[in-house]
């Protein structure tokens, strides 16, 4: 058994955590997706299908190979091409992942045998909508049609590394300078780097942050990407006199300092440091982004608005489009 058990994750309400197990029968996958699966109301004794899309850029902003899993009826099973079902585990639902789908040209291409359960990889979960048809799948047939499908989109490694096929396709001859980044980068002790947070921040921000704060970029990144990931706080916080306003592909929620402190900041459940960090930085990424709006709103009208002050905080979230 490895270290950590089947199905862990570094952060439930944020990534999806691909675990690693030594079996009889050789290495197996596993990834908990438990708050996903029940956000997207798949039955816990539903009959599921694994597939590999590569199509699904303008779902998830990711253009390269995710992993989908979604509903199949029961009947389906004997033909299906990776047929599972939810793994039980205290309270947690856990998917065994083919590792076709991982370490083949047709998956992830990942080097399974390298594979290490204390710098896995880690998945953001998309919600596809209500269906989604053959759209790929792999070499060995189409996908199947899956209900309620949910994507997994390989982000980066627990230790910072951005996720890469290894080795890439594009790159002639022995050496392999992504391979060999990647390999030089997990043996140090490496943090998230700033421009794969998966937050509606900016990267320099996150940076200036880390460099003027005490705070670890690690366990600041962490608060970042459980706001939005869990989404504690939207529009429906916002106070009377300051509405939210969309700023390009961002949304920007202006609360008043109780709710960030009584609602927000109790919800993240982390230490004082990163979350105070996170308000600020939030709040950085509120001014700079109304900013840009008011430049655009002068450019059309030849005045600008006014933008929020002291005792609100603001919180940014990625807006959600239909």
């Amino acid at each position: 058994m490895s270290e950590n058990p089947i199905g862990t994750v570094a952060d439930r309400n944020r990534l999806v955590e691909l675990s690693v197990e030594e079996t009889d029968d050789g290495r197996a996958f596993f990834v908990d997706v438990t708050d996903p699966a029940r956000d997207a109301g798949l039955p816990e004794d539903a009959s599921l299908d694994w597939m590999v899309d590569r199509d699904v850029e303008a779902e998830t902003e990711h253009a390269g190979p995710v992993l989908v899993f979604g509903e199949i009826e029961a009947e389906e099973a004997e033909t299906a091409t990776f047929p599972t079902e939810f793994l039980h585990e205290d309270d947690r639902l856990l998917l065994s992942v083919p590792p076709t789908l991982l370490g083949t040209d047709d998956g992830l291409d990942l080097d399974l045998d390298a594979y290490a359960d204390d710098t896995p990889l880690l998945f953001y979960p998309a919600s596809l909508g209500e269906e989604t048809g053959e759209r790929g799948g792999t070499s060995r047939r189409p996908a199947p049609t899956l209900a309620n499908p949910i994507a997994l989109v390989p982000l980066r490694y627990a230790d910072g590394t951005p996720y890469e096929p290894v080795p890439r396709r594009d790159v002639d001859g022995e050496s392999d300078p992504i391979a060999e980044a990647t390999l030089e980068r997990r043996g140090e002790n490496a943090e998230p780097r700033s421009a794969t947070v998966a937050a509606a921040v900016d990267a320099d921000l996150i940076d200036e942050m880390v460099a003027e704060s005490d705070v670890s970029r690690a366990a600041l990144v962490d608060v970042l990407e459980a706001i939005e990931r869990r989404r504690v706080i939207d529009a429906d916080y916002a106070v009377a006199d300051n509405q939210p306003v969309t700023v390009d592909d961002r949304i920007v929620v202006v609360v008043d300092r109780e709710t960030w402190d009584d609602v927000l900041a109790d919800a993240l459940d982390a230490d004082a440091g990163p979350v105070d960090s996170a308000r600020r930085l939030h709040r950085k990424q509120a001014e700079r982004l109304l900013r840009a709006g008011e430049v655009d709103d002068a450019d059309e009208s030849g005045e600008s608005g006014e933008a929020f002050e002291e005792p609100y905080e603001a919180v940014v979230l990625r807006r959600e489009i239909d």
